[in-house]
């Protein structure tokens, strides 16, 4: 099998997290392709470098060595492709992992039922300006830099649903559940579960709430003109645009997935219970 192994470098220890990885791949006879970035860091004779978006388009899978950040905009990338990606956990949570550092043993079960591969609903989030991007977990309308709280109007298929003045609103995929909006008080939900859910970050109201909507429903984040601030808008943790009053930020399914590879016998309830001390 032709596999990618990518890390993430701003880990102190990447190079060595790595080497032990493409080690052990490479003593299970698999072909092996690395970003050429890391051509001076990591050389093995047997293995391959290739520019990063050559390998989502070249390789069978990939794996990504980090933390669920690093798991996550990889999953993303691959999602362009169809390409699965197993996560081995070299960060703090590693919620959305497949394995530990300690674990690379089970490596050699790879081609196996061993592994099960999970598809994971994205989604499409666009700009009034025609720009669009694909979201994993969450992407977030937040308040602008001043600190002051902003006004939010949230539209279900042209129908107004919800009106708050909160810091930000989260548009989370049933993955992102378990991320931003479980801190801001939105429930967890199945990732095989298909919905859109809509959580206010510290609303100023008694009776805000979280808001789950049907996968196919198309949802609008709009601040409108009498808000005293602007917005920001962030997609799975990076910084996209500002979001100016009066303008939409569209929210919808995306047509791709992520597809993230798992242990068979570790279901979701297992890992929510080992990872989050349930």
């Amino acid at each position: 099998m032709k596999i990618a192994i990518i890390p993430n470098e701003n880990k102190q220890d990447y190079i060595e997290n790595t080497s032990l990885v493409c080690a052990r791949l490479l003593s299970l006879g698999h072909h092996i392709v690395l970003p050429q970035k890391l051509r001076m860091g990591i050389s093995f004779d047997e293995s391959e470098y290739a520019d990063t978006r050559d390998i989502f388009r070249e390789c069978d899978m990939i794996i990504a060595v980090g933390g669920d950040g690093t798991i996550m905009h990889k999953a993303k990338a691959a999602a362009q492709f169809g390409k699965p990606v197993l996560g081995i956990n070299a960060g703090r949570l590693g919620y959305l992992a497949g394995l530990e550092m300690s674990e690379l043993d089970e490596l050699k079960y790879l081609c196996t039922d061993h592994f099960k591969t999970e598809k994971r609903m994205m989604l499409r989030v666009a700009l009034e300006n025609g720009k669009s991007f694909h979201a994993v977990n969450d992407c977030v309308v937040y308040r602008g830099a001043s600190g002051r709280m902003a006004d939010f109007v949230i539209t279900a298929e042209g129908h107004r649903v919800i009106k708050c003045r909160a810091d930000g609103i989260i548009a989370a995929t049933p993955t992102g559940s378990t991320g931003y909006s479980l801190s801001a008080g939105g429930p967890i939900i199945d990732p095989s579960t298909e919905c859109i859910m809509i959580t206010p970050i510290c609303a100023h109201s008694l009776s805000s709430r979280p808001v789950l909507f049907g996968a196919d429903t198309r949802l609008i984040i709009t601040i409108p003109e009498s808000s005293s601030e602007n917005g920001v808008l962030t997609i799975d943790g990076e910084t996209i645009a500002p979001v100016e009053r009066m303008s939409g930020v569209s929210i919808e399914r995306s047509d791709k997935f992520a597809y993230i590879m798992r242990k068979s016998n570790i279901s979701f309830y297992k890992t929510l219970q080992s990872k989050l001390n349930i």
